[in-house]
């Protein structure tokens, strides 16, 4: 999407869902593109997380398939970026 001014507006369409708030799980969003402390309920800093999931993007973008399912350390490719194991990374993608 585009601002009024023509700047570029990434939207997590994953947020307008409605569910049962009440839960204590309860994430909104797209759980692909969310940074590993929402999942571990730290303190929320808007701008770190947007920049996280604009990296989920740009790598989208520049191979075609998502970086890994979920950012946990359960998630075998988000753990191999986790303990900085790159070249690892890289060959299995």
């Amino acid at each position: 999407m585009f601002d009024k001014e023509m700047n570029l507006k990434v939207s997590d369409f994953g947020a307008a869902e409605t569910k049962n708030t009440s839960s204590p799980d309860y994430l909104i969003g797209t759980l692909s593109y969310m940074a590993p402390e929402i999942f571990a309920r730290k303190e929320y800093n808007g701008q770190q997380v947007d920049i996280f999931a604009l990296g989920v993007l740009l790598s989208i973008l520049v191979k075609g398939t998502m970086p890994f399912r979920v950012a946990k350390i359960e998630d075998g490719y988000f753990r191999l970026l986790y303990l900085e194991k790159y070249d690892e990374y890289w060959e299995k993608v």
